[in-house]
Formats: structure tokens, sequence, C-alpha cells
């Protein structure tokens, strides 16, 4: 039996700012190399930086199949970190759902450390459902979900068809850094020790996305003051504010929704939110839907058409995290106190 390495070209990224954990004899296991469960963040993590440092470093240069290569080292850097963030987090939760029972009892074993030994594979969960259970983890990564799917949609193109766009890559690799950087963010982890020489290169693609996002915002916030102007000249001055505050009722269908001036009109718009619903069976062979996140949709407004989707509003300032309230417990409802009364009638009686 081996144990994977852990210092895939970037030792210690969460070690460093946390303390490294003493080894296991337990792990996940594929073929003769056994991960211990309590590295496996760290060693997802080395491997995550490695591959994002290697899109870095190839993303700009003009041979095609280094290109092809940049491509699938980005995407692969989005599916471990995605998986680092979660293994810290609980590493049974990396387990596919279409695992079978003896495998799910091996991994329970393992991370129980209960002396059994794994003798099955362990497979794990896709990268698009990595990244999506990140963003419950870490409600500020969801608005960063769609960068990371434009950057494996970029990977599965290069992967499955063996080709890649030059713009498409420069941007995806952009994408990928801000995924990265707001995954390392939540954790509190050091950006400088995941990206080590390519830090520099790193922070100029994410900013240079930033400002094309930001400027295509612009450009529709520009148009759609254009059209609004168009519009308050032909209602007239003497009904215009009733068409305005009419058009201010009709409210974006979003499961979440929080009132914001609008950037083009100055009048009422929503930042929107839908959520992610999931459907589970019980015990007891019932169904019953539970609320799994928010997926943060952009900005709308009603009165002047504009749109921006969650990239675009979030490059124009506005946040799109969704931290849910706490739920409203009340542990002492009105109709306790007649329980109390009729209970205390009839021990009297």
């Amino acid at each position: 039996m081996r144990v994977a390495p852990t210092d895939v070209d970037a030792p210690g990224i969460i070690g460093s700012m946390t303390g490294a954990a003493e080894s296991s004899s337990t792990g996940w296991r594929r073929g003769s190399v056994v991960t211990p469960i309590d590295q496996l963040a760290e060693h997802l993590l080395a491997v995550g930086s490695h591959h994002a440092r290697i899109a870095v470093r190839d993303a700009g240069v003009g041979d095609g199949l280094v290109q092809l290569d940049a491509a699938i080292h980005a995407g692969g850097a989005i599916e471990m970190v995605a998986k680092a963030a979660i293994a810290e987090f609980e590493p049974l939760l990396l387990s596919s759902g279409s695992i079978n029972k003896g495998e799910l009892l091996d991994a329970l074993a393992a991370l129980k450390d209960v002396g059994i030994r794994a003798t099955r594979m362990l497979r794990t969960i896709d990268a698009s459902v990595a990244v999506d259970m990140v963003g419950r983890i870490h409600p500020s990564c969801a608005v960063q979900a769609k960068a990371a799917s434009q950057v494996l949609d970029v990977r599965n193109a290069a992967v499955h068809m063996g080709t890649v766009d030059p713009g498409h890559l420069a941007a995806a690799v952009g994408a990928m850094a801000a995924y990265i950087n707001a995954i390392l963010d939540a954790q509190s982890l050091d950006p400088e020790l995941f990206w080590q020489e390519e830090a520099s290169e790193a922070r100029r693609l994410q900013e240079a996305r930033s400002r094309r996002l930001k400027r295509i915002a612009e450009y529709r916030i520009g148009i759609a003051k254009q059209v609004f102007d168009l519009k308050v000249e032909t209602w007239g001055e003497e009904h215009r504010e009733g068409y305005i505050q009419g058009l201010e009722r009709v409210r974006p269908t979003f499961d979440e929704t929080l009132d914001v001036d609008c950037p083009a009109c100055g009048r009422s718009a929503v930042l929107g939110w839908t959520a992610d619903i999931e459907v589970e069976r019980d015990s007891d062979g019932d169904y019953y839907a539970a609320v799994g996140g928010m997926d943060f949709e952009g900005l709308r407004c009603p009165v002047c058409d504009l749109s921006l989707d969650a990239d675009e509003a979030q490059a124009t300032g506005f946040d799109g995290t969704w931290v849910p309230s706490p739920p409203e417990v009340d542990f002492y409802p009105d109709w306790l106190d007649e329980v109390i009364d009729q209970t205390d009638t009839e021990a009297e009686s």
C-alpha cells in the first residue's frame, strides 16, 4: 500500500494556516494508493494548486496542444479545490450518491477509525455537484458558481472534443482564478501560498475578467437608460409618474428578492435568487421537499427592462451572496398554555 503524497508542488497550504494534523492509517483508497482522511483536504488543495498554476502559466501559449492541456488543468483545478473545501468540512460528503452500501460502510469505518480496513475503491461526486455543494457550505462561493461552470464547459470541450477556443480559454482561466480565490477567502487561506509564482498573473487574469464583466454591465445599463428616457418622453408629464409606479408594482418572478435602486433609471429594481429544491423520500415512503440552496440570478428592473446576470451584477457592485436567516423557533407557542391548563384540570379532577 502506498500513501498519496500531500506535497504536490504546494506543501502545507492548509497546514501552514491551521497546523498540520498527524497522519491516520485509514483513508480513501484507489488501487494501492490510500490518501489518509486527515490529509485529504490538504492533498486535494495541493493538487488543485498544481493544476491551477499550470493553467495560468500556459493559457497564453500559442500552441494548440498546450492550450488543450491548460483547459484540462483549469477544470481539474476547479474540481480539486472544490472537493478540498468539502473534505475540510466533512470528507464523507465526497462519496458519490451512487455508491453501494458496502462502500458507504467502508467510508464510515475509515472516517471513524474503527479498525476495519477499506477493501473497495470509493467513487466521488462529480465536479458540478462539488461546486454546488461548496456553495451550500460557503454561501459566499455560490455567487461564483457560474464562473466554475464556465471553466468546466471549456474543460469538457477539450477533454471530449479535443477543441479549445483561445478566447474562451483566457476567460475560463480568469473565471477559475475568481472561483478559487473565493474558496480560499471563505476558508481564510493565503492565496499567495496557493498560487506561488503565478500569484500576480492569476490576479491579473481575475481583474481582467472583472473589468470585462463591468464593461458589459455598463453597456447594458447605458442602453436601458436610453430606452427608458425615450419611453418617458412619449408618456407625457401628466401621466408619467403613474405609469412608472404601475411598472414598479410588476415584480420579477424569483423565489427571493431584495429591492435595490436600478443603476439605469433609478427606480425600484430587484436582486433575485431561485431556490434549489430537492425532493427526498423518507423511511415511511412519503416525499418531502427541502431547499438545498439559493442561486443568485442577477438584477432585473421592471421599469426600464434592465437585466444583468449574476456575474454582471456582481461586477457592478451588487452582492449576490445569500445567507439564510436563522429559523424562527417558538419554544413556547401560544397553544402550549391551553395544553398546560387542560393537563392541570385533569390532574385536579
